[in-house]
């Protein structure tokens, strides 16, 4: 039963935030898939989108996950565990 509810896959929007909203798109995802492999996914879709304009699509390719920061609400939620305070730069929120 618990394996079935995990194979279930979805698909969740967000937008990029870094100063103002920008369009970002939707990634299909898993229940209990890890916070990282969705900020991946939504990595690519930046970069594939070009978010920003040209020169912004070779940085977000560049962009690794531990630059991008998952925000819900008023709860930012992190990709690993760590106690270090989070200084990314671009913000995806859901």
């Amino acid at each position: 039963m618990q394996g079935a509810v995990k194979a279930t896959e979805f698909v969740m929007p967000f937008v990029f935030y870094d100063g103002h909203n920008i369009p970002g798109g939707r990634c299909r995802v898993k229940k209990g898939d890890h916070a990282w492999l969705f900020l991946d996914r939504a990595r690519k879709v930046g970069a594939e989108l070009g978010v920003g304009g040209d020169k912004t699509r070779r940085e977000w390719a560049r962009v690794g996950v531990d630059d991008l920061m998952l925000v819900k609400g008023e709860i930012i939620i992190p990709h690993v565990r760590t106690t270090q305070r989070p200084t990314q730069r671009h913000v995806l929120i859901v």
